[in-house]
C-alpha cells in the first residue's frame, strides 16, 4: 500500500468532501480487506451499529492513518472510511451467507460448516442471527424489493465522486445528476431503456442548466 519511496498514498478530495482519483480505488480496496478481517470487525454482531466504535477508531488510527494521507480534514476522512468499511462489512457477511447457506441443510449442519478464517463462535452466532424469524422476514422483503428494481446500474464499483471528477476533467464542466445517471445506466451500445428515458426526462426538468449529451 506504500509508494515506492516509502511515502503514504495521497488521497485527494473534491468540493463535496468525497475522495477522487485512482487513489480512491486503492483506499476503497484496502477498506474492503479490513472490513472482512474478523480480528478487526467480528461478524457475530447483529448490525454494524452494535460494534463498539473503538473497533473502527483503533483500525483507523493504527492501520489507515499510517498508510494514507488525506487531502481533507480528518473528520471527513474518518467519515468516508467509516462508511466504506460499514458497507463492505455488511456486504461481506451477505456473501458469506450466500456461499455457505444451504436451504436443504439444517441449522446445526450450517453452524458446523465453519468458513475458513472465521472463528467458530462468531460463525455460530451469525448463523443464529440469520435463522432468527425477524431476520428471515427482513431478508424475504429485501429479495422482493430487489426484484422490483428494473433499471440496471452499469457503472461498476467506481463512485460518482470519482466519475464526476473525470467527467469534469474531460469537459471542463461540472456534470449534473442526470449526466451522471446517463453515464452509469447505458446499455453496451450506449442507448437507454424506455424506463431510463422517462427518468432522464424528469431529471432534465429538475436540472435544466446543465448540458446534455
Amino acid at each position: 500500500m506504500y509508494l515506492s519511496d516509502g511515502k503514504c498514498v495521497v488521497v485527494e478530495f473534491d468540493d463535496t468532501d468525497q475522495p477522487i482519483g485512482e487513489e480512491q480505488g486503492v483506499l476503497a480496496g484496502f477498506c474492503g480487506i479490513l472490513a472482512t478481517d474478523c480480528s478487526l470487525f467480528p461478524i457475530h454482531f447483529n448490525n454494524w451499529p452494535d460494534l463498539p466504535k473503538s473497533y473502527f477508531n483503533g483500525c483507523f488510527d493504527r492501520i489507515i492513518k499510517p498508510r494514507f494521507c488525506f487531502k481533507t480534514t480528518e473528520l471527513n476522512a474518518r467519515a468516508y472510511v467509516y462508511s466504506s468499511i460499514r458497507k463492505k462489512w455488511s456486504s461481506g457477511r451477505q456473501r458469506l451467507w450466500y456461499e455457505f447457506n444451504d436451504p436443504l441443510k439444517t441449522k446445526a449442519w450450517i453452524m458446523d460448516n465453519v468458513p475458513s478464517g472465521i472463528p467458530r463462535d462468531e460463525w455460530t452466532s451469525y448463523v443464529s442471527y440469520r435463522f432468527n424469524e425477524k431476520t428471515m422476514e427482513m431478508s424475504k422483503r429485501n429479495v422482493e424489493i430487489r426484484k422490483k428494481q428494473t433499471i440496471a446500474h452499469t457503472g461498476g464499483s467506481k463512485p460518482n465522486s470519482r466519475r464526476r471528477a473525470e467527467m469534469m476533467a474531460e469537459s471542463g464542466q461540472n456534470p449534473g445528476r442526470a449526466q451522471l445517471y446517463l453515464a452509469t445506466h447505458k446499455k453496451e451500445d450506449g442507448s437507454l431503456m424506455k424506463q431510463q428515458e422517462k427518468y432522464v426526462q424528469v431529471m432534465q426538468l429538475a436540472d435544466p442548466f446543465h448540458l446534455w449529451a
